[in-house]
């Protein structure tokens, strides 16, 4: 397959990694600990097959994604980013997809017409037909690259105690990379690499620790309270809002119309979110937890919803009023297991929640 013309170059910005064990009470898993421990490195690096690229190219490119999506692609047109956190949403306003956008096009173009969409791998053929969809007449091609592009991340193996810095990707080849992108969503998340199937991420960064699998970078993310693909948000299941979209930068109340805008603009308006993803700590581990298995405090009336989870990490939908009770969820086989709740340091500090300790 044809390579992409034009390489995205994304201008990195100093971030300082703390090297503290631990931040706002979030401790890190021992696997995710020792892992740190043994590389001597800050950053870990990791292919993410469970990421699959979509490729969108033509004059209508813009136009068409703009009524599908919560973000702005303005954003592109104006040269104000090159990547962006969004979301396809159905009618009544919950989640389908959560997308990863990127820019491709032709620099100091103002038309965007080249768009790599980064989605949930198992969900790259549904996303394609529902765009497909709406197409109707629109002069947009959609293809899945996803065989030809490989998306890998570049992450702390510490969690920052602040999203304001990051240590610099000591990049070796940048021309080798197709995106180059510090995470739209939040900077302690990491980086973004969109990389040739024949290229390895040694030969673009150097001096990161390679994973074998996506385990730390998934532990990495629940610990941040980051939630991220089907199996975090099954379709048709979750709402926006709740799942922190306004906070990790997804979402412009501003832009025209959009599937589903009418109840996520409604319930921003109103500044009433009452429940939030949100960090979990288990004291045991997450084998046998379900998406959706109901969270308690201790007289067993509801605090939340369970949402996904690695080892002793994970995510759920937490009801603010319940963040610093005692929480438990009971397996399948009975067993209890106890829940710290965490509100992250991300947040903004008007959020309705006393943070902990």
């Amino acid at each position: 397959m044809k390579m992409f013309s034009s390489h995205l170059r994304v201008c990195l910005r100093r971030i300082n990694i703390r090297c503290n064990s631990s931040s706002n009470g979030i401790k890190f898993s021992s696997t995710a600990a020792a892992a740190a421990a043994d590389s001597g490195k800050i950053m870990n690096s990791s292919q993410l097959k469970s990421r699959g690229l979509i490729k969108l190219t033509g004059n209508d490119t813009e136009s068409f994604l703009q009524g599908l999506i919560t973000n702005d692609l303005k954003c592109f047109t104006q040269h104000q980013c090159h990547s962006l956190y969004t979301m396809m949403l159905n009618v009544q306003g919950r989640i389908l997809y959560d997308f990863l956008m990127y820019n491709i096009s032709e620099q100091n173009s103002t038309d965007v017409n080249d768009i790599l969409i980064e989605c949930d791998s198992s969900a790259v053929t549904e996303v394609i037909a529902t765009l497909k969809r709406y197409k109707i007449r629109k002069k947009v091609d959609i293809s899945d690259v996803s065989d030809s592009l490989k998306v890998w991340t570049i992450f702390p193996n510490k969690i920052p105690e602040s999203s304001e810095n990051l240590k610099d990707l000591d990049i070796v080849d940048e021309s080798k990379a197709t995106v180059i992108s510090a995470d739209p969503r939040l900077k302690s998340i990491g980086f973004r690499c969109l990389l040739p199937e024949n290229t390895h991420i040694s030969q673009v960064v150097k001096d990161t620790k390679i994973e074998e699998n996506e385990d730390l970078y998934r532990i990495h993310r629940y610990q941040l309270g980051i939630a991220e693909g089907v199996s975090d948000f099954h379709p048709g299941k979750s709402l926006p809002l709740e799942s922190n979209l306004v906070f990790l930068n997804g979402v412009n109340f501003n832009k025209g119309c959009y599937i589903g805008q009418e109840l996520t603009a409604r319930t921003h308006h109103t500044g009433v979110t009452r429940k939030r993803i949100m960090p979990l700590f288990l004291d045991g581990n997450s084998d046998g937890l379900e998406f959706d298995d109901s969270i308690k405090i201790e007289n067993g009336k509801g605090a939340g919803k369970y949402r996904n989870g690695l080892q002793n990490s994970a995510i759920g939908l937490i009801r603010l009023s319940d963040v610093n009770k005692n929480l438990a969820i009971e397996k399948k086989d009975g067993a209890t297991v106890k829940i710290r709740a965490t509100v992250p340091f991300w947040w903004p500090d008007d959020v309705t929640a006393p943070k902990t300790n």
